[in-house]
């Protein structure tokens, strides 16, 4: 019961800051809610408040028209009928009673405001001299819905990292704390009881075993005799892994978008082409129970991939429409993916290997830098070469850039005394120690559990 407490503790501790964040949420979001409703006040302020404006109608030099005699005006104008002193009387009358001015008179002042809603064409005449052709025509259009002006921010207000802006609404940086607090607390109540999680015991025993064949110098230029070697060779390893995520999740689907494919085409090609990356922890047990020691525990597996991703880009180029045949451009980088998801497992454990237990992190780190790279080639550069040379060419350019990756495995040793290719002849140094019986599936698979 004593493990148990604080482990239950901060279970409730958890629980309850994640009950906090979800109150702030409902809090919060019922802020947004206002603000349509104050813009439409707004809106509907501004239209009621604006006023038309004024167009003037008079009697031309003949006195048996009007001047002008068709005018065109929006709802909310405003149209005055002036004139003074003249020969003979007249007055406007709308032909359907919307408006009238009254008597015909040699002096006339009326004026009519034609409201919202009140759009159209309206014909007036002048009664007395309708026959002579004294009519004029009003064309009245619908009044434009100005758009509200965007409210300035302050500095300050930009500053403000109290809370961020999603949407139309804000978040409370509240709402994210409890979370950050949550995992602080769960990592540092683990870490605080390695021997009880068991996370001590493989690395301490690894770091005897280094300690003991560690010379205090780098003598060979193998992967476990090398810091750089390792470095190197993994870096560049997952630069290969990252040019074809970036091609494909990138720069060729949006190819096929600008090109007029449909969605349903381009959801097809995604699914297929992650596919792989989804299942490659199958690859694990695989490596684990078959391998050819003589050439190292890895190597083989990572040139066996690195093959299939050449022959498959080659076949891709060569034999297939990749620009017409989408569906069954989408099955080849299923397989191709298949094999770079082998490379990406065989490279993993190829690190787990040779990697001392100090130089995790940083290498680790090493490597993702590594794959955000091949990822900013196989979309950012190849998007800006597929521009010049179509899909095809931006194929044909990933060849010689894994072939040249290729290289480095090719030429590079795990350990001493290690075959380069399998035909080469057995060295003479022995490394039988480091070669014993492979693991069955049994094993492999009761040491998974373990892990999980």
């Amino acid at each position: 019961m004593r493990r148990r407490s604080p482990l239950a503790i901060m279970l409730v501790s958890v629980a309850l800051l994640m009950s906090f964040s979800v109150v702030v949420a409902s809090n919060t979001n019922e802020l947004p809610n206002q603000n349509p409703t104050q813009s439409n006040n707004l809106q509907s302020s501004f239209i009621n408040e604006s006023e038309g404006e004024t167009f003037t109608v008079t009697v031309d030099g003949t006195n048996l028209r009007f001047s002008p005699d068709t005018i065109i005006i929006k709802e909310g104008d405003t149209v005055r009928f002036l004139w003074e002193n003249q020969l003979l009387p007249h007055n406007a009358v709308e032909r359907n009673g919307v408006f009238d001015s009254g008597d015909p008179e040699r002096n006339v002042d009326y004026t009519y405001t034609f409201n919202v809603t009140e759009n159209g064409t309206y014909e007036y005449v002048c009664e007395p001299h309708e026959d002579l052709g004294m009519i004029g025509t009003i064309i009245v259009e619908p009044k434009p819905v100005p758009e509200p002006e965007p409210e300035e921010q302050d500095d300050e207000e930009d500053g403000d990292t109290s809370a961020m802006s999603v949407g139309s609404g804000e978040i409370s940086g509240f709402l994210f704390a409890p979370w950050f607090i949550g995992v602080i607390v769960l990592v540092g109540f683990i870490s605080t009881r390695s021997d009880q999680f068991q996370l001590g015991l493989i690395l301490e025993e690894e770091i005897d075993a280094v300690l003991l064949d560690d010379n205090g110098g780098e003598e060979g230029k193998t992967l476990v005799e090398s810091y750089s070697a390792r470095v190197f060779t993994l870096c560049a390893l997952y630069v290969a892994q990252g040019i074809p995520w970036g091609f494909i999740t990138v720069t060729f689907v949006t190819y096929l978008a600008a090109e007029g494919f449909a969605a349903k085409d381009l959801a097809m090609l995604l699914t297929l082409g992650t596919l792989p990356w989804s299942v490659k922890f199958l690859w694990g047990p695989i490596i684990d129970r078959y391998q050819y020691r003589p050439m190292g525990r890895r190597r083989p597996w990572i040139l066996i991939a690195q093959t299939g991703m050449i022959l498959l880009l080659t076949l891709m180029v060569f034999f297939i429409d990749v620009e017409k045949d989408v569906t069954t451009i989408a099955y080849m980088f299923l397989v191709y993916n298949i094999f770079t998801s082998l490379q990406d497992v065989s490279t993993d454990a190829l690190a787990v290997d040779i990697l001392k237990p100090q130089e995790l992190e940083k290498v680790n780190g090493y490597m993702f830098t590594a794959k955000t790279l091949g990822g900013m080639i196989g979309g950012a550069g190849l998007g800006t070469i597929i521009s010049y040379t179509g899909i095809r060419g931006a194929l044909i350019v990933q060849i010689p850039i894994l072939l040249a990756i290729m290289m480095v495995p090719l030429y590079m040793r795990e350990r001493p005394g290690e075959k380069l290719f399998p035909w080469s002849e057995d060295s003479h140094l022995a490394f039988e120690e480091s070669v014993s019986s492979n693991q069955n599936f049994k094993e492999i698979i009761g040491k998974v559990k373990t892990a999980f």
